[in-house]
This record gives C-alpha cells, structure tokens and sequence, in this order.
C-alpha cells in the first residue's frame, strides 16, 4: 500500500506547475529564493513553463501583468515571503482563478 502511495505522489511544487500548465500558462516571472524554490524546482524539471527572472518582485510583476495583456493568458508571478508578497497580491489581476483565466480566453 505505501508503495502504491509513493508512485502516486508529488510535491506541492509540483502540483503548482501542473496547474499552471493546465491553465495555458507558458512563462512565469519571478525572483529566486528558498521560500519558492520547491515551485522552481518543479518548472525546471517539468521544463513546459519558462521561467523569466528578475531582480525584484515589482519588476516581476510588471513583466507578468506586461505578458497577461500581450497574450491574453494568464499572467504568472512567483515571489518571496514578506513584503513582496503582500504587494502582488495586492493588484487586482492576482487572484484570478483557472476556470476564469480559462474562459476569458475562449
């Protein structure tokens, strides 16, 4: 049973790039940190989402809210904790679910 258990698993990374893919998206923009790097890890191995960094949150931001209006897609921004977070999730595009990222684009 714990074997059958162990092939059928995955990290919550991965679950993260699954679903993302999922949602059409094909780049990600964000800063590297301990704090994400099980996310990082799963795009990286996963390799269907390029990840695009940057040398802080806001300019991460900017690049994915910049890539959602471009390409009608769902805009993605991966950051550390603290104030960084706080300040992305802030904006009004931020917390748009799959099934309305989806829809948008039919």
């Amino acid at each position: 049973m714990l074997q059958a258990i162990a092939q059928n698993s995955f990290t919550v990374g991965e679950l993260v790039a699954r679903f993302l893919e999922h949602c059409g998206v094909r780049a990600a923009f964000g800063v590297i940190s301990i704090h994400n790097m099980p996310i990082l890890d799963a795009l990286h191995t996963r390799g269907k989402i390029r990840l695009v960094t940057a040398r802080g949150a806001a300019g991460a931001t900017n690049m994915a809210d910049a890539s959602a209006r471009v390409s009608g897609t769902l805009g993605v921004c991966v950051t550390s904790t603290g104030t960084p977070t706080s300040w992305a999730c802030c904006l009004p595009w931020a917390r748009l679910p799959c099934e309305y990222a989806m829809l948008a684009r039919r």
